[in-house]
């Protein structure tokens, strides 16, 4: 996976793992918000500009 990839489940715009080459297999989010990671994130060109998607909270 690239990071471009990486980036874009992210952001909510890759919900089948077909959209980045793998099976045709919904994309499970659990979504974290308030990680370190999650916090990181603005800080790397391939986050910036957009809004990151939630999933499913824990």
């Amino acid at each position: 996976m690239t990071i471009k990839q990486f980036a874009q489940l992210f952001r909510g715009e890759a919900k089948n793992w077909k959209d980045l080459g793998g099976a045709n297999t919904p994309v499970r989010f659990v979504d974290r918000v308030s990680t370190d990671t999650r916090t990181a994130f603005p800080n790397y060109p391939a986050f910036q500009g957009k809004p990151l998607a939630t999933g499913r909270r824990q």
